[in-house]
Order: C-alpha cells, then structure tokens, then sequence
C-alpha cells in the first residue's frame, strides 16, 4: 500500500502539475493572477474544511498551526501566486521550463539546513548549465531592458521558485500538524492571506473579471482547486515525509514537458529554436543535477516533535 500512494504522489506530482500551467491560463483569462489564485486556495481550504470538519482544526496545537500557516505562505503563498500570477504574461511551456530549475534552489536550501548536500561534479555542472539555460530562456522569450517584453514576470517565476523550495525543505525540519488533511487546510489559509494581500496591493485598481466567466474557466477553476490543490498537495506532503526534498522536485523536469505539449495542442503556442534549445539545456542540467546526486549518502536531518516532517517509522506516519 505505501508503494502504491509512492507511485500514485509521483504520477500526481508529475503529471497533474505539469497540466496546471494550461488550467491556470484559462482561469487568468478571466480573472487576474493573485485574485483568482486567492479564490483557488479558498475554494480549496474550504473542501479541507468540510473534509476534516471545522472544529477539529482549532484542536491542533497552536505551535503546529503556525507552521502549516507559515510554509503555506511559503508554498501556496510567495511559491504558487507569483508564478501564476506570471502566466498571464508568459507562455505556459516557457514558465514551466523556467520552474524546472527548482531542484538548483533546493540544493541551495538544503544546503543551508543541512551543512551539506552530496553533489558531486556532474552536479555542479548541471547547476552551472541549467542557470545559464534559464538565462538564455529569458532572453529568448524577448525579455530585456531594451524589449518591450517586461523582465518583471520573469523575475516573478524565479522568485516563486525560490520560496517553493524554500518553503519544501523547511517544511521536513518544522511542526507541522500530524493529519494530512489538516496540515494541508492550514497551509491554504496561510497562502489565502497571502495572496489576498498581494492582491490587494497589486490588483487593487483591476477589476474582478475581465470577461463574464464560461464553461472552460469552471471547469479549469474545479481541476486546479480538487486536482492541484488538494489531491496533489496531498501527495506532495506525502513524499516530502518520506523522500528527499531534492528527489521529490525531480517533477520539475517532467511539468515542463506536459506543460509545452499542452500548450501547443491546446493553445497553439509557439516556441522558437533558441528557446526550445535553452529548454533542452535546461533539462538537460537539471538530469545532470540528478544523475550526481544518485546514490550518494545524504545527510539525515535531526528528528522533530512531530508533523510530516517527523523521523518516524514509515508505519507510524499518518497518512
């Protein structure tokens, strides 16, 4: 059974995001970025709600309340809103190739947690080629100083990223609440407060709807909500415990994938040969990253009071 919900998170994880770039454009056709995103993570708090019943989640301890508030700000916060956000400027493929650098930023925070993180060379040089792949990217989607293209979005994915990983690792070596279902509502009503903020400030002067929503925005609005946001959620927590961080963002370097073919069957998206050669380096750097790292002895992170990030027996983790 636990191999099977290890199989059942990767396929989540790999698959499901990969399509949510695509669902998230048709929801910013309609609404703005860090609005509809809020609304997303509201709409998803609320399923947790009814899932675990209101007042059981007030009976959670107050020290593990505030770290599934704080990584949620982390996660579905600064890590989801921005890059969302983004999409409505960006191509879906493009962003999603930009957020395949992930496991770079992971590396970086586990570093920084751990003292060490065993890389190797092939990895250090897959760090160097993705960096250098992303950069060319940008450029090659028409960003620049002297472009009509804005650099902001792109700044935005990158800064998203950042906080993701960050949020991710943190998540192994904090006090989180002990229930799945649980953790993961606390976590929305962190990333809710959020990005309504961000909302606020940045949308204050925008409308709510661009144009009256249609039948492709419900249903893209319900996918993200129960697929993204609850059950791949899930499923990500749960490798997290289990696994590590920088194995689990190996999805990074599958999303993309899902997410250019959508985008050119769906959407027909167009990307150019430089860019689709510095997506090619991209992933390419991120296997190298991968590929040093593979058998390598980690170092094993100090045991926690609790929560998903808890050393307990694999039997004893409640999922």
């Amino acid at each position: 059974m636990f191999k099977l919900k290890l199989s059942l998170s990767f396929v989540a994880i790999y698959l499901v995001w990969g399509s949510s770039y695509l669902a998230a454009r048709f929801v910013m056709d309609v609404m703005p970025g860090f609005t509809a995103t809020t609304l997303r993570g509201a709409l998803a708090a609320l399923c947790l709600v009814v899932c675990v019943g209101g007042f059981r989640l007030f009976k959670v301890p107050k020290s593990r309340i505030r770290g599934g508030i704080l990584t949620g700000v982390l996660l579905q916060g600064l890590g989801t809103g921005p890059v969302l956000w983004a999409v409505t400027y960006v191509p879906t493929g493009i962003t999603a190739m930009l957020v395949s650098v992930l496991p770079v930023w992971f590396i970086l925070f586990e570093r920084l947690f751990t003292g060490a993180v065993p890389l190797g060379r092939l990895g250090l040089v897959g760090m160097v080629i993705s960096i250098v792949g992303s950069l060319w990217l940008t450029l090659a989607s028409g960003a620049g100083f002297d472009s009509g293209v804005s650099l902001i979005p792109f700044l935005a994915i990158f800064f998203g990223c950042m906080c993701w990983a960050l949020g991710s690792v943190w998540s192994t070596r904090v006090d989180l609440p002990e229930n799945p279902f649980e953790c993961l509502a606390w976590q929305m009503v962190g990333g809710v407060m959020c990005n309504g903020l961000l909302a606020m400030v940045v949308e204050w002067d925008q409308p709510w709807f661009y144009q009256p929503p249609d039948l492709s925005f419900f249903l893209a609005l319900t996918y993200l909500v129960v697929g993204c946001s609850v059950l791949v959620f899930l499923g990500y927590n749960f490798l997290l415990s289990h696994m590590s961080p920088t194995l689990v963002s190996t999805h990074s370097y599958v999303n993309p994938v899902v997410a250019l073919l959508l985008g050119w069957l769906v959407r027909d998206e167009v990307i150019t040969g430089p860019a689709l050669g510095a997506s090619v380096m991209i992933l390419a750097g991120v296997a190298c990253i991968q590929w040093g790292m593979h058998g390598k002895k980690r170092p094993s992170p100090p045991e926690t009071s609790g929560g998903i990030g808890a050393l307990e027996p694999v039997a004893q983790v409640k999922t």
